[in-house]
Order: structure tokens, then sequence, then C-alpha cells
């Protein structure tokens, strides 16, 4: 019975970190496309060539 509640427990302690992990990570995703828009946002209006092409 107690191999059965520490496995239990470690399935849950597992759980918490994924999720915990999971919740980090989407603040974090969250963080950096509101600082990419802010420098979007900075850079202006995006000029197309003409014939719509880009070359690097």
């Amino acid at each position: 019975m107690d191999d059965l509640l520490m496995l239990i427990f470690a399935i849950a302690v597992a759980a918490v970190v994924l999720v915990g992990f999971m919740i980090l990570l989407y603040a974090w995703a969250l963080r950096r496309r509101r600082q990419l828009d802010e420098e979007e946002r900075e850079e202006g209006p995006r000029e197309y060539p003409p014939d719509g092409r880009f070359e690097l």
C-alpha cells in the first residue's frame, strides 16, 4: 500500500512541475510577443518594393 501511495505522490509532483513549467513558458511567450509588437511599432510602416520582390 505504501508503494502505491508513493507512486501516486510521484505522479502528482511530476504533474505539478509540468503544469508550472507550461505556465512559465506561456508567460514568457506572452511577454516576448508584446516585446516584438512594440519593436514592430517603433520601426514604423513597412515599405514594399514596387514589384513585390525582396532581395537579401
